[in-house]
């Protein structure tokens, strides 16, 4: 399965892909990056809360190209 990186609450895109760039610049793998249910737009909606993620699709490019 891998290494599974989370914590209670990721609050921006820039908190999220810093945690990435760390993981790789120590050469450590990161299997899955789990950002919780406080992103969702409402409880149990599985979408972004785009107010507080706006460019998701930019952020999963990020996180898929870091270590590469």
């Amino acid at each position: 399965m891998g290494f599974w990186q989370s914590k209670m609450r990721y609050r921006s895109s820039d908190e999220l892909a810093d945690i990435a760039v760390q993981f790789a610049d120590r050469k450590i793998q990161l299997d899955v990056l789990v950002i919780d249910f406080y992103s969702w737009s409402k409880f149990g909606d599985f979408h972004f809360d785009y107010k507080c993620w706006p460019n998701a699709s930019e952020l999963v490019q990020l996180v898929r190209t870091v270590g590469e």
